[in-house]
C-alpha cells in the first residue's frame, strides 16, 4: 500500500509545483535567513514550526508558498525582479498564518509563548517588506487593511464555532490569496483588483479550503474541530438517530470514514470544490492558457472519478435512503469489503489532494 500510495502521489505532481519549485526553494532560503536573523530562541523555534508545517511527511510543498508564481502567471505578470522582493513578504505573512494557526488549533505546540512574541516579528517585517516592494496606493492600503479585517473575522468566527457538530452551512472563510492578488495586480499596471478578480480568488481559497477539510477529516475529528464535512456528515447522521444520542466521540474511526460516504457529505464537499474550480474555469477568459487554470482543469476531472466512485459505493449499500441510521453505519463497518473500499476512496483523495 505503502509503494502504491507513493507512485501516486509522484505521478500526481502538478504542473504548478514542476514548474515554479526552483523558486519557491529560492524565496524559502530568504525566508529562512529572515526567521534565523531572528534574537534566540525566537530564531530556531520559529523556523522549526514553519519546517513541521512545511515538510510534512504527507504533502508536498505547500501551495500557498507557490502563490506570487502562480497568481502573477494568472494574471499575465512577468516582473521577476519584483516577484523575487514580493515573495520573501509574501512567505513571511504565509508564515505568520501559518503559525497562528497552529497556536490556535494545536494544544502540543511546543514553546507557544515564544512562538506568539515570533508571530508578531514575522507580522511585521513582512508588512514591512510588502510596502517597499508595491505602490503605497490608498485603494492598496484599504485593500491590505480589509483584507486583514476580514481574515481576523472569519478565524474569530471559526474559534467560536467549530466545535458545534450540529451546526448547519459551511462557514465563510476569507483567505489572504486576496491580498497576494491585489498586491501583484497594483505592481504590475497600477490597478486596483476588481471585484470580479476578487470573486475568482474567493472561490479558489473556498474551493483548496473544503478539499483539505476533507483530506484532514480525522485531525479535525479526533481535535474535535468540526469543518464543513464533518458538520454536514454528523448533522445527517445525528439527525437520524436522535432515538440512540449518538455523539461524534464515541464513534470510532472506521465509523466515521464511513458514515462520511454513506451520507453524502463525501460527495457534496466534493461537489462543492468542483463547483467552485469549474467557476473560476469559466469566469478566467483572458488567463485559460495559465498554470492555475490547467491545474484546476485536471483537479476537476479527478475528482469527477472520485465522486462517482463515493455515489457508487453509497448506492450499493444504502440504496435509495437519504438518511443513515446508526444501526445501518455498524453493520457496514463490520462488513470487511465494504470498509476497504471506503478507505481505498479516502486515500485515492488524500493523493489527489496532496
Amino acid at each position: 500500500t505503502t509503494e502504491i500510495y507513493t507512485l501516486s502521489l509522484h505521478d500526481a505532481l502538478p504542473i504548478l509545483v514542476k514548474r515554479f519549485r526552483s523558486k519557491v526553494n529560492t524565496g524559502r532560503r530568504r525566508l529562512f535567513a529572515e526567521l534565523g536573523a531572528f534574537p534566540p530562541p525566537l530564531n530556531a523555534m520559529a523556523t522549526t514550526q514553519y519546517l513541521s508545517r512545511a515538510d510534512c511527511a504527507r504533502s508536498l510543498p505547500m501551495l500557498s508558498e507557490y502563490a506570487p508564481w502562480l497568481l502573477a502567471d494568472f494574471f499575465g505578470c512577468h516582473d521577476s525582479q519584483f516577484l523575487s522582493e514580493f515573495a520573501l513578504a509574501w512567505l513571511l505573512i504565509n508564515a505568520y498564518t501559518l503559525i497562528t494557526d497552529d497556536l490556535l488549533d494545536r494544544s502540543d505546540v511546543r514553546g507557544s509563548q515564544h512562538l506568539l512574541i515570533a508571530s508578531g516579528l514575522i507580522l511585521q517585517r513582512g508588512l514591512t517588506t510588502l510596502y517597499s516592494v508595491v505602490p503605497l496606493t490608498a485603494a492598496l492600503r484599504s485593500q491590505v487593511n480589509e483584507c486583514f479585517g476580514h481574515l481576523a473575522s472569519a478565524v474569530a468566527a471559526e474559534v467560536t464555532t467549530r466545535d458545534q457538530a450540529r451546526e448547519h452551512g459551511p462557514l465563510h472563510k476569507i483567505h489572504s490569496l486576496a491580498l497576494c492578488a491585489a498586491c501583484i495586480r497594483a505592481a504590475n499596471d497600477g490597478c486596483a483588483i476588481s471585484e470580479e478578480e476578487l470573486a475568482i480568488m474567493d472561490r479558489l481559497a473556498n474551493g483548496l479550503q473544503e478539499l483539505d477539510d476533507l483530506m484532514d477529516w480525522y485531525e479535525d475529528w479526533r481535535a474535535g474541530h468540526f469543518t464543513n464535512p464533518l458538520r454536514m456528515c454528523f448533522n445527517h447522521l445525528l439527525t437520524d438517530s436522535a432515538d440512540e444520542a449518538v455523539e461524534p466521540t464515541a464513534l470510532s474511526r472506521e465509523e466515521v470514514a464511513s458514515a462520511l460516504v454513506l451520507t453524502g457529505s463525501f460527495e457534496a464537499s466534493l461537489r462543492l470544490v468542483q463547483r467552485q474550480f469549474k467557476s473560476i474555469i469559466a469566469t478566467s477568459r483572458r488567463s485559460q492558457r495559465s498554470v492555475l487554470v490547467e491545474y484546476l482543469r485536471s483537479v476537476v476531472n479527478e475528482l469527477d472519478f472520485a465522486s462517482r466512485n463515493a455515489k457508487e459505493i453509497r448506492s450499493n449499500y444504502v440504496g435509495e435512503r437519504k438518511c443513515v441510521n446508526i444501526r445501518l453505519l455498524r453493520t457496514f463497518v463490520r462488513d470487511k469489503t465494504a470498509k476497504k473500499e471506503v478507505y481505498r476512496l479516502l486515500n485515492r483523495i488524500q493523493v489527489q489532494g496532496n
